[in-house]
């Protein structure tokens, strides 16, 4: 009888104890709270810009990959994923076309990606951030879902060319500095991914061999040795090389050089990285003027991250894109700052 009235005080007591010791909810960051205020339609899309109805495969994995890198929001980064590959099921190359909302979400038309390369490679970084987060529905998802991430894998690769670069797409025969860039980084995500995730050695060693052509290929195609920068592309008519980069022009030159630094291209911590970002600094740093939009400054800042030079937290100012709050959570879960994973390579 006594057994029985201690199992029973233990049932109504232990249930208050636990409520009054668990820690509290961490509350949501300013950037994640702003996301999901502004950013988010019914069945799950990523807006653009905030309160609009253009949806882009590229800028919402942006804008998902700051969520999961701060380990916040993980079911809009959940529905998100979703999203990209049910869509992405019924376009070819497993890319979803971008899409425009009507006034109750549903989708009133579509067009062309504006790349296959850079939104295959994004969906991958953010594949892998996913499924090494404390979440247990996105790990699910991504083990439950190994066909269709390996198709998006497929995409990247489809597009790479004998140099080892990739087109942006099958009708658009350039080969873009920034695109090449994060196809690496996606590339090498990809290849950790399909090891952790499905345990399949040889694809992953298939990935990783093609992320490293890339990057000999940027070293080699794309680097301007007399100019000691990369150039912003490749191709075109007669596969022509660009002219050198004006470092002074923020999008595509100075950019180009940035996102080689960000994803690992050029060693974070090596001189000619170091040199590259200082050189840049007066276009894209805000303190020494005016960048020409949020999202170059908090991409060049990101850069400066990776290459041991954090920079100053600033506080949350609601921004013109919604990739911009992803940008500033992935600063906000840098290393420095939080431990997260930005500058894995």
């Amino acid at each position: 009888m006594i057994v029985h009235i201690r199992r029973a005080l233990h049932l109504l007591v232990l249930p208050t104890l636990c409520a009054v010791v668990a820690p509290p909810a961490r509350p949501l960051a300013p950037a994640a709270r702003w996301i999901e205020r502004n950013c988010i339609a019914s069945d799950g899309a990523i807006t653009v810009r905030p309160h609009g109805r253009r949806v882009s495969g590229y800028f919402g994995n942006l804008t998902a990959l700051g969520l999961a890198e701060s380990g916040e929001s993980s079911h809009v980064v959940l529905r998100w994923m979703q999203w990209y590959i049910e869509h992405a099921a019924h376009a070819s190359l497993r890319v979803p076309r971008d899409a425009r909302l009507g006034s109750t979400g549903h989708i009133l038309s579509t067009e062309a990606p504006d790349s296959i390369d850079a939104y295959g490679a994004t969906f991958l970084m953010l594949a892998l951030r996913s499924y090494r987060s404390e979440s247990p529905s996105l790990r699910r998802y991504i083990r439950e879902r190994r066909s269709a991430i390996e198709r998006v894998a497929l995409s990247v690769t489809a597009m790479q060319q004998r140099n080892g670069l990739t087109w942006a797409s099958p009708e658009h025969h350039v080969a873009y500095a920034i695109d090449n860039a994060q196809v690496y980084r996606g590339l090498r995500d990809g290849a950790r991914l399909v090891a952790l995730a499905y345990h399949d050695r040889a694809f992953s060693h298939l990935l990783r061999v093609d992320a490293d052509r890339v990057r000999a290929a940027m070293l080699g195609e794309l680097w301007d040795s007399r100019q000691r920068s990369f150039r912003s592309y490749i191709g075109g008519k007669a596969y022509a090389k660009a002219p050198a980069a004006n470092l002074h022009i923020s999008y595509p030159d100075a950019l180009a050089q940035a996102t080689a630094v960000l994803y690992g291209v050029l060693e974070p911590h090596g001189e000619r990285a170091r040199a590259l970002l200082a050189r840049i600094r007066e276009t894209l740093d805000p303190q020494t003027t005016v960048a020409r939009t949020s999202e170059f400054r908090l991409i060049y800042l990101a850069a400066l991250e990776r290459a041991g030079q954090p920079p100053a937290p600033q506080a949350f100012t609601p921004p013109r894109l919604c990739s911009d709050a992803g940008w500033e959570l992935m600063l906000a879960s840098s290393p420095s700052r939080r431990g997260g994973a930005l500058s894995h390579r």
